[in-house]
């Protein structure tokens, strides 16, 4: 045994090396590389797991800060909101110590248009139920509502606006006139014909279907066919003073809602 290693000692050596050489790979491959590769899978998971937790402190942070200044936005917007209302409505009792409403019952002018048309009249008018002397009249598919007496036999004025002269045409009648039959309702007094706000606009009664937002009907229409329509909403305050509501509407999902509005002084009304 002893002679057999003297012989062959570097060659065991060579062979212990090798041997020592496949182990340590055996081992690198089987043990150590694939502990450390799952030590580094876990490192990565850790430190996405940090990321993703860092990213939604971050967005819920984002959507604070987001929500925060809407809500601040918001506040600014109903402050300033608020403050305008005020102005407008501090604006109006300013005027309203001043100038009191004028209060005009219609008596047709003298000097008549000159422009005539045929129909008839079949009811008393549903505008100023309170006049015994007005009434709805048709000419052709056209409705007129009021139109007043005149001392002239056989014909009505209809179409008219005091403000303007000559306005409106004489309607000849194809039918006498019928026994006035239009109930007077309650607060009819307090619903003229015809309205003047204070900057000028003319408001005439709206008669029959109208838009209603928030069960408030638009009683009145100002500047009709123009670009600049606009309504005043629910009844008008009467007192020494008259005032109401002035909006502008629009349409969203078959309803009509408010887009602007504010409170207006009225100049003058027409019974």
């Amino acid at each position: 045994m002893s002679k057999f290693i003297k012989e062959n000692w570097f060659k065991i050596i060579i062979s212990l090396t090798l041997l020592a050489i496949a182990i340590s790979v055996v081992y690198y491959l089987v043990i150590f590389l694939p502990k450390r590769n799952l030590m580094e899978l876990e490192q990565r998971k850790q430190q996405s797991a940090t990321q993703l937790q860092q990213q939604e402190v971050q967005q819920v942070a984002d959507q604070q800060t987001v929500e925060a200044k809407a809500e601040q936005d918001k506040q600014v917007a109903d402050q300033q909101a608020e403050q305008a209302k005020l102005g407008q409505q501090k604006k109006v009792m300013d005027d309203m110590r001043t100038i009191a409403t004028e209060v005009i019952n219609y008596t047709p002018q003298q000097d008549l248009p000159s422009k005539i048309e045929e129909g008839f009249c079949w009811i008393s008018s549903l505008a100023a139920p309170y006049r015994q002397d007005a009434w709805r009249c048709m000419v052709g598919n056209y409705i007129y509502d009021p139109c007043f007496n005149l001392s002239q036999n056989g014909y009505v004025l209809c179409d008219v606006n005091p403000k303007t002269r000559n306005s409106g045409f004489r309607l000849k009648l194809t039918e006498p006139l019928p026994k006035p039959n239009a109930p007077v309702y309650k607060n009819a007094f307090n619903s003229p014909w015809l309205v003047e706000l204070r900057d000028g606009t003319p408001c005439f009664i709206s008669i029959g279907a109208s838009a209603v937002v928030k069960d408030i009907r638009a009683n009145y229409i100002c500047n009709p066919s123009s670009n600049d329509e606009s309504y005043l909403m629910g009844d008008l305050k009467s007192g020494r003073v008259w005032t109401a509501e002035k909006a502008n509407l629009a349409l969203k999902d078959s309803d009509f809602i408010i887009k602007s509005s504010e409170n207006v002084i009225i100049k003058a009304v027409w019974r």
